[in-house]
């Protein structure tokens, strides 16, 4: 093993091991070149055009659930916290009230007497529109 005075020599000698320098040192403005910021640039808009792809594809391929022709259709949903919502479900001539958490789905009330007709909706639809706009122009 080691002696405690080699011991303390290696440990003497390890802050020059390890911040030892070359002889030649690179000086600051030499290291950035124009072939450098072009890199760096092209690589920086790269990313940037990855990021908008993914946003685009992420948004295109997420509407796929939301079919309003078929049986079933999503009337109106409403966050009930940061897990959890009550959805209106439009199942035939039937609706529903539907609890969704990460536990799963759980039906909470079935509608005797519909909330909306699809006359409705579109009005609704309308009104949440011209709301946008006013909160978009102030």
């Amino acid at each position: 093993m080691f002696k405690k005075s080699e011991f303390f020599i290696v440990l003497m000698l390890l802050p020059e091991v390890l911040f030892a320098q070359e002889k030649n040192p690179i000086k600051p403005g030499i290291a950035i070149s124009n072939d450098s910021v072009m890199k760096l640039f092209f690589i920086l808009v790269g990313v940037l055009v990855l990021i908008a792809a993914s946003a685009y594809f992420l948004k295109r391929f997420t509407n796929i659930s939301e079919n309003t022709s078929g049986p079933i259709q999503v009337i109106a949903q409403a966050p009930m916290g940061v897990k959890e919502r009550i959805i209106l479900l439009q199942v035939g001539d039937e609706q529903l009230l539907v609890g969704q958490s990460l536990a799963g789905l759980q039906t909470l009330h079935v509608l005797e007497k519909p909330l909306q007709d699809k006359k409705n909706t579109a009005a609704v639809t309308l009104d949440f529109a011209s709301a946008l706009k006013s909160v978009m122009q102030r």
